[in-house]
């Protein structure tokens, strides 16, 4: 401590003021207690306690308070007491704390290990090449390599409202990762303008989240580009902003091992642009609201040093591509294969410009599986490439498939080559199908039609429904009636049958084919009841309380507190005695006094033939027959044949069932 004399008017001396001494400025905040004689310790009174650097025999400044700011002499000498046995003991007679790393001399005879001053802070010091190792590993790595094993854009530089300052900043740590033999570059929340960056191979750019990091670019011309295989972006957002004229958010010539994870790129002229690559991975990749927001080509780029490629093996699944003035999603043969692309769980929306939402040119084996189709005024353009120069697998669409999912409202326009073009099992509500110049058929297989049309060479646009749709083959040696084809009727359910059968026998040459209508109907199932509590309506919907098997109510013999109901649609099994109650507006409720029963389906009208004929003069050989017959709850198709008559009988049935 320091004391400073305040000399008052006149010669009169008042009382001193106290400063406390300044910690050094390379000390701790915190310093380390000497805990060695902070207790009592036996055999140590009156010792004497040196407290020196470690490893040295340089006596250290030490103090009384852990700010460091109270020095005491060094060494000090241990307080004694003697307790009743006449044990005596030694301690410090006040906390002793050291600012460095420490040993202590005990009477000149005696000395300890050293010990260790935690550490506080870095500030003012270079710990980089400090070594250190992971819990349980056994290899010792510099700070200074286990920090560059994340490369933090922050750590590179500014990150400010400065678009130049941030690209430098970005640079900079994308060359760091460079040299680093590639990795990831974290970038922190918030928006962070620049101008444009080229990415390397074997680099990423991660975010904080899509939305939460925006890349903010308005650059006339491409804002990132990837000039090395296996690159991506990751959790953010990439925005041109003002969708200016020339600019490209994302681009690359023949790039292969893309990674779009978590990303959404918009507000560019062209979002992303491909001219040629390969295995492409995007999971919940959003494109939006660009003139053209995402362009893939086969171009090998003869205009600038012929470093494209085939664009082949997307893999998108989930996102978006909406909302473009131009085109959606460009699949586009330029002088190079464009296929093997699929393109799963996305929303394609809002896309109103003339080169459709989707534009396939030239490409084959595309598959969009599970998207959502809606509000595009041309949700799909399909065309070839009609240069002559190439060849015919490369320039012309095939496997073109579109499986689930829905398309509501807007245009398909389909022309050129169109092989093994397939709609399969998806929605079509308000489309119109423009078939101009198509060679092959466009088949739409076991799908939902609303309001949909066709123009142009309709004929080529086939329905096919091949979910109800059985074929079988029997051989009968005799004139008994043998079954070839059975489905089961569910209470209530009618269906209408459509059946084709060619016989052909096999110990001869009669033959005969026959193609009959017939329709049949499920009994309505019953159910009895007792215990109830309220009556039952007709028209409404039973539910188990246990079972959670349901049934529409035909109608109801009821007889007090007991009675029967006729029942059809019946979903799952009810239970004996379980509560059955009602919904759709009524109160019924009693409980099942056994379990359901079903009646036997029934033949509903008359057979019609469409076309019978055969060998035996143009009729059928004598005895063969095909006929629509009931057993139990099932529809029967059977052939018959004749005694000594070895025939094969082939049928394909179709069944329209209202399910």
């Amino acid at each position: 401590m320091t004391q400073i004399t305040r000399l008052g008017i006149g010669g009169y001396t008042g009382q001193y003021v106290e400063f406390r001494d300044k910690t050094p400025a390379n000390y701790p905040a915190v310093g380390l207690l000497v805990e060695e004689f902070d207790i009592w310790q036996e055999g140590y009174q009156g010792s004497t306690v040196s407290v020196y650097y470690a490893g040295t025999t340089t006596l250290m400044p030490i103090y009384s308070d852990p700010e460091l700011t109270e020095r005491i002499s060094n060494p000090q000498i241990l307080t004694s007491r003697t307790d009743s046995s006449g044990t005596s003991y030694g301690k410090f007679a006040t906390n002793v704390y050291s600012p460095f790393a420490y040993e202590l001399d005990i009477d000149s005879s005696q000395q300890t290990g050293v010990r260790y001053v935690p550490i506080y802070t870095l500030q003012g010091e270079d710990a980089s090449d400090a070594v250190a190792t992971v819990q349980g590993g056994t290899v010792s790595r510099s700070l200074r390599s286990r920090f560059a094993d994340v490369i933090r854009l922050v750590d590179y530089g500014d990150v400010n409202d400065s678009a130049v300052t941030n690209t430098t900043t970005l640079s900079t740590a994308i060359s760091a990762a460079v040299d680093n033999g590639g990795g990831i570059v974290e970038l922190p929340a918030g928006n962070i303008p620049f101008r444009n960056i080229q990415l390397p191979a074997n680099v990423f750019l991660r975010g904080a989240g899509k939305g939460v990091t925006v890349l903010q670019s308005q650059l006339a011309g491409k804002v990132i580009t990837c000039t090395g295989d296996n690159v991506g972006l990751l959790d953010l957002t990439l925005d041109g902003i003002s969708q200016l004229s020339g600019s490209f958010g994302l681009h690359g010539r023949g790039i292969e091992e893309v990674v779009l994870e978590n990303v959404e790129i918009k507000r560019f002229q062209c979002n992303v642009y491909w001219q040629g690559g390969k295995n492409h991975y995007y999971t919940n990749f959003d494109t939006t609201s660009g003139q053209i927001l995402f362009r893939a080509r086969g171009d090998r780029d003869a205009a600038n040093q012929n470093d494209g490629d085939v664009f082949t093996n997307l893999n998108w699944i989930g996102g978006s591509a909406g909302i473009s003035t131009g085109t959606g999603i460009e699949l586009y043969v330029i002088d190079r294969k464009v296929g093997n692309n699929c393109i799963r769980n996305i929303r394609i929306h809002d896309n109103v410009g003339v080169d459709g939402a989707v534009n396939v040119y030239g490409a084959s084996r595309t598959l969009f599986d599970q998207c959502i189709w809606e509000d595009n005024v041309y949700n799909l353009i399909v065309n070839d490439n009609p240069s002559a120069a190439l060849s015919n697998n490369v320039r012309r669409v095939s496997g073109l498939h579109i499986t689930g999912g829905s398309m509501t409202d807007g245009e398909v326009k389909l022309n050129g080559w169109c092989e093994d073009v397939v709609l399969s099992g998806i929605e079509l509500d308000t489309i119109q199908f423009t078939l101009s110049t198509p060679t092959n058929l466009i088949m739409c297989n076991d799908s939902t039609l609303r309001s949909v049309t066709t123009s142009g060479e309709s004929t080529k646009f086939l329905l096919n429904e091949s979910r109800n749709l059985g074929t079988a083959r029997v051989t009968t040696t005799g004139a008994t009636a043998t079954t070839i084809y059975r489905k089961r009727l569910d209470p209530n359910r009618i269906a209408l049958f459509d059946v084709l059968v060619i016989g052909e026998r096999v110990n001869g040459t009669d033959n005969g084919v026959m193609h009959f209508t017939h329709a049949a109907k499920g009994a309505v199932a019953t159910l009895a009841y007792d215990n109830q509590t309220a009556n039952y309506t007709a028209g409404n919907t039973i539910t188990g309380s246990t079972s959670g098997a349901t049934a529409t109510i035909i109608a109801d013999s009821d007889s007090g507190t007991s009675g029967t109901l006729s029942l059809g649609n019946v979903v799952g099994t009810f239970i004996d005695n379980e509560v059955i109650s009602e919904t759709g507006g009524g109160s019924g409720s009693a409980q099942a006094n056994g379990i359901l029963v079903e009646g036997s389906a029934a033949l509903i009208g008359s057979k019609t033939d469409l076309h019978t004929a055969g060998s035996n003069a143009g009729a059928l050989p004598a005895g063969w027959a095909a006929t629509l017959a009931v057993s139990g709850q099932e529809a029967l198709v059977q052939v018959t044949g004749a005694a000594n008559n070895t025939i094969q009988w082939d049928a394909k049935v179709n069944c329209v069932y209202r399910d």
